[in-house]
């Protein structure tokens, strides 16, 4: 899933004009340009029916947008919303049955960089997925 998720958002023209290719599990390399985008795993316990694992798992991953402005971030942002919410079909080996945005907040960042300010805005997913 993980691999499938990262890839449909690189392949969404308007969230690449944006992004380019800064998307990235767990790490944000300090040296590349924003605005940009830091997936995570939050959630991803294995469902279960009665015999044996579902078919149709739920994962809940965090999707953080940085800019170095609060413009860039919001950008990127609505361009992200615009491709996952309630999204549905399949992408490499994972079908998404739905992509549906159940938590958001903002923070500012001092960077490590003297006089660096990243804007954040964190939102959580919950992906309904299996492998096809």
């Amino acid at each position: 899933m993980e691999i499938d998720f990262r890839s449909l958002l690189l392949a969404d023209p308007d969230l690449a004009a944006l992004v380019g290719v800064r998307v990235d599990w767990l790490l944000r390399p300090q040296s590349d340009p924003t605005p940009s985008i830091v997936l995570t795993i939050v959630s991803a316990p294995i469902s279960y029916t009665i015999n044996a694992p579902s078919v149709l798992q739920r994962s809940v991953v965090q999707v953080d947008v940085y800019g170095t402005t609060y413009l860039e971030m919001h950008d990127a942002r609505e361009a992200l919303i615009a491709l996952i919410s309630a999204f549905s079909g399949t992408v490499g080996s994972t079908h998404f049955d739905s992509i549906f945005v159940t938590a958001h907040r903002q923070t500012k960042e001092n960077g490590k960089i003297a006089e660096t300010t990243f804007f954040r805005d964190s939102l959580d997913l919950t992906i309904q997925h299996k492998g096809v």
